[in-house]
């Protein structure tokens, strides 16, 4: 696996084909997680107070403050990267193949996972719907062997997870829709024959 910065990342000529969503489709999304993530952060001050009145919880808001403090210098860009992996992990090869490449933005925060070689349908359909399954997994096992107060970074990372995952779900239901045949290499088909996602 290979780390880059997304502004210096080019793709392989080798690798274009038709594109699998639109610029507008990818903006749609981004629009659709960034609302969804406005709601939870929303939703996440009366939890915090442990679902009581917020003003008579000073003490356990303080408490949160600093949680969402340490939460936006760690668990955000843990997360990112986690998700991230679990996109490798399904690809050809695994974490370790070299076709993997992990793409950082301000090159520190993994933003995206590309897989530099041309896969089957279903293949692909695994690789995007890989981090959604398995953090799922893994946050449900997490959740009970830690205390109750740590469970709130567990509900934080699942939930990020689910946020990272709206693009992943539109492809996935656009990545459904093509023919069996068809070949993709990230969000890009394979021949403009193989099938239609529009």
């Amino acid at each position: 696996m290979r780390f880059i910065r997304a502004e210096d990342y080019t793709l392989d000529r080798s690798l274009r084909g038709q594109p699998l969503i639109s610029p507008l489709t990818r903006w749609r999304a981004a629009q659709l997680s960034l609302g969804a993530g406005l709601v939870w952060l929303l939703t996440l001050a009366p939890r915090a107070a442990g679902f009581g009145v917020v003003a008579a919880e000073r003490t356990a808001m303080l408490a949160w403050m600093g949680t969402m403090l340490a939460a936006g210098a760690f668990v955000v860009p843990l997360t990112c990267l986690i998700h991230e992996l679990w996109h490798h992990a399904a690809a050809p090869g695994g974490i370790r193949s070299d076709r993997n490449v992990m793409l950082l933005k301000w090159g520190w925060l993994p933003v995206a996972a590309a897989h530099e070689a041309w896969v089957s349908r279903n293949r692909q359909l695994i690789i995007h719907l890989m981090p959604i399954a398995a953090m799922t997994a893994l946050c449900l096992i997490a959740a009970s062997f830690v205390s109750s107060a740590h469970r709130l970074y567990v509900a934080l990372f699942w939930e990020l997870n689910l946020l990272l995952s709206v693009g992943d779900l539109i492809v996935a239901w656009r990545i459904v829709r093509l023919e069996p045949e068809a070949r993709l290499c990230g969000t890009l088909v394979r021949g403009s024959g193989t099938g239609s996602a529009a």
